[in-house]
């Protein structure tokens, strides 16, 4: 039996945060990197760059809903579209810009006082080039702070021709570019500068030789249309040669870590959170293992999908729709960024049909409700205020390892006009088009240690109270 109430709808957006590196600790030997443990804030803080405090409970389960709708439609297109307008000296490499749920603050460049030029970027774990915008930008987005100044870092070089790690030249410079249907399109100068890591007590580490794209023409990135923008590019964490932790590297020992929390969310108090690298993994005794793959030149993360079972019960899904097809469309991945999941229609359909069945067997005072809210599929509303809820538990059987969500990470509440207290109960489970990728999302990921070994492909995870452990 789970009970909800106001304050789970807002626990339930823990999974909604954004990763800001306002506080990293850790110990640092000779030149390896000993441990990292980089501070994650929620995206609803005071202190986020992008925290709205007029937003009410409904608009905030809409933004959310919305993001995860974009995202899975991010997730799915062909990375090799690319623009008419577009230069054919442009190479078009994957890039994932839509809306991403985690944010860090970087220091980059080197100047003749000894500073850095702090930037603000989105961090995704389905992407690998790390971009920024820099000055002489012909058409950029704006944002609060300067563009980088390149032209004034005393360690920025560009790569030059015979070196373009995207394997295009003009003129003197290496050029990057990628495009999508949607009119989005970042061009820019692949380059190498110093990237720092640091934290409020002075402490820091340094890539000396950070490979990135100083981005000099980007159209519609959303970022951009919000007031007083303060993200100046992306950096990913995916498992590609650029991304941030592979340049990180062996002094990272190829491997990241995190905890989402369910908590108690105010405004006067979050609990910490944090992202973790190298010796500040940290392995749980009852972990289980289940490997990681790449699929063609996608950096996300994929795993092997076997079955879902919904409160202890085996749905006997096909598994080919979980599998990869002949033109690398399909497969599951699994995807912090992404608030809720999504299944392809053959295997949402069995789900769907094996959790409504349960929940209006269980559940006589709650009716299905029609929510015209694009991406959310299923609601059902309480037929009188502050009832008792039982919704069951959703299993997925991955390879060598089962990945539990309990019945609270089920459903969100959303609070609706003309709905009893506290508001409707909409499925955190939505359905993507016919071979698209199947995501298991951040609400199913809630109270669970995740530690990706992208050198050994494979990932490990258990239960833990990450609002006590984060």
């Amino acid at each position: 039996m789970a009970k909800f109430s106001l304050v789970l709808f807002v626990t339930q957006i823990i999974t909604i945060i954004l990763c800001h590196f306002s506080q990293i600790s850790y110990t640092r030997p000779n030149k390896k990197l000993g441990g990292l443990k980089l501070k994650m804030i929620h995206i609803d803080s005071p202190h986020s760059p992008l925290y709205q405090p007029n937003l009410t409970d409904s608009e905030k389960v809409q933004r959310w809903v919305a993001i995860s709708d974009s995202r899975m439609r991010r997730l799915t297109k062909n990375a090799t579209h690319m623009s008419r307008n577009l230069k054919p000296d442009v190479a078009t490499p994957e890039i994932f810009y839509h809306n991403s749920l985690y944010y860090m603050e970087l220091g980059l460049g080197k100047f003749r006082n000894g500073a850095y030029q702090s930037i603000y970027v989105m961090f995704d774990t389905g992407s690998d080039i790390p971009w920024t915008q820099c000055e002489d930008c012909t058409n950029c987005f704006p944002q609060s702070s300067p563009y980088f100044a390149r032209k004034s870092s005393v360690t920025y070089r560009q790569y030059p021709c015979g070196e373009c790690p995207g394997g295009q030249c003009n003129q003197d410079h290496c050029t990057y570019g990628t495009s999508y249907d949607d009119g989005t399109h970042v061009r820019g100068i692949w380059a190498r500068d110093r990237l720092t890591l640091v934290s409020s007590f002075h402490n820091e580490e340094v890539i000396r030789e950070f490979t990135f794209v100083c981005a000099i023409d980007i159209q519609n990135f959303p970022s951009g249309m919000r007031p007083n923008n303060e993200i100046t590019g992306i950096f990913g964490m995916g498992n590609g040669r650029y991304s941030l932790l592979s340049q990180l590297g062996s002094r990272a020992n190829y491997q990241f870590s995190y905890c989402l929390q369910d908590i108690e969310d105010r405004e006067d108090h979050y609990l910490p959170m944090y992202l973790r690298f190298g010796d500040d993994v940290e392995r749980l005794p009852n972990m289980v293992t289940t490997p990681l793959f790449t699929v063609n030149n996608n950096h996300g993360y994929y795993l092997v999908l076997n079955d879902i079972s919904v409160n202890g019960r085996n749905l006997n899904i096909p598994n080919h729709l979980f599998r990869i097809n002949p033109d690398y469309s399909g497969g599951t991945i699994i995807d912090s960024g992404t608030p809720f999941s999504y299944l392809v229609p053959g295997a949402f359909n069995v789900v769907f049909g094996a959790i409504s069945s349960y929940i209006n067997n269980n559940n006589p005072y709650l009716r299905t409700f029609p929510v015209s809210v694009p991406g959310i599929r299923a609601c059902w509303e309480p037929l009188y205020d502050s009832p008792d809820v039982d919704f069951p538990t959703l299993t997925y059987h991955l390879e060598n390892a089962d990945l539990y969500v309990d019945p609270s990470e089920m459903m969100i509440l959303f609070p609706h006009e003309g709905v009893h207290f506290p508001g409707l109960y909409c499925l955190t489970v939505g359905m993507t088009k016919e071979n698209d990728v199947n995501t298991i999302g951040a609400y199913h990921q809630i109270n669970q240690r995740f530690i990706y070994d992208v050198r050994n492909a494979k990932l490990s995870f258990a239960k833990d109270n990450c609002a006590t452990r984060g």
